[in-house]
């Protein structure tokens, strides 16, 4: 049973977005051939980070006043009400004007339901309540074997010695044992290369598995970043035009696997 009637909670969850947004202006009724065509913009890196970080801040905000998790167990910050009290806020929170919160539709609408229903207890409580207050953003990577989107996942040192992970694309040149990656300048990644040392690709399909191994490095050569782009095209698709592409190698030294 609720411990607050739904016209309490209405009363506190207007209290709480009037203290912290402003309130939409009425917006004119849609009409047909009138406006934009685009229903879809692509951000650059920059404005997803912003984006994502404006968004952090609300969900912490409104988890840490109780709107965070509202039908969530109170063990890990939620409120335990029903699911018409999150209906009620959802529809009072669109009346103001908060950070875009599709960056969590994944993790919250997702991960973080597969994690309660199924994770260990050292797990829930590592995960659940930071995802629900934004500390961390959940993610589900998707692979399909064979159909072009196998995925790896790439292994590079950071500065401070601890491996860097990230899921990557790759070609392989079995002639010159030459691994390529593309990838843009900011990205760790890349910087890491640009340290050398050593780096790994590994891959797995089932019982079968695929690690490439050896020196890493990273180059601007428009030769080289044309190969790399070349070796991507063939394994899965032709890659958004970007002036500023670079390319990760790796001289691939040991090779480890089962077929």
């Amino acid at each position: 049973m609720a411990d607050i009637t739904i016209a309490e909670f209405e009363k506190e969850a207007l209290a709480f977005l009037e203290a912290n947004a402003e309130r939409r202006v009425a917006e004119k009724a849609f009409v047909w051939g009138e406006g934009a065509d685009t229903f879809y913009r692509e951000r650059d890196r920059d404005a997803e980070f912003t984006q994502a970080q404006e968004a952090k801040v609300w969900r912490n905000k409104k988890f840490k006043a109780g709107f965070g998790w509202i039908t969530g167990p109170k063990k890990y910050g939620g409120r335990e009400l029903p699911a018409a009290y999150d209906r009620l806020y959802s529809q009072l929170e669109v009346q103001f004007r908060v950070a875009d919160q599709s960056c969590f539709t994944i993790g919250l609408g997702m991960v973080a339901p597969t994690i309660l229903a199924h994770a260990t207890p050292a797990a829930l409580d590592l995960y659940i309540k930071q995802m629900w207050s934004a500390e961390i953003i959940g993610c589900q990577l998707f692979s399909e074997p064979g159909a072009g989107s196998d995925l790896a996942s790439l292994t590079t040192m950071r500065k401070d010695g601890s491996p860097h992970v990230v899921p990557v694309g790759f070609s392989y040149d079995a002639e010159s044992g030459i691994v390529r990656i593309i990838t843009f300048p900011s990205s760790v990644k890349y910087k890491n290369a640009l340290r050398g040392g050593r780096a790994v690709v590994s891959q797995v399909d089932g019982g079968r598995w695929l690690s490439l191994e050896g020196t890493v490095s990273g180059t601007t050569d428009a030769d080289r970043v044309a190969s790399a782009v070349q070796g991507y095209t063939a394994r899965y698709q032709e890659p958004k035009e970007r002036a500023d592409r670079v390319a990760i190698e790796i001289q691939v030294d040991r090779i480890m696997g089962r077929a």
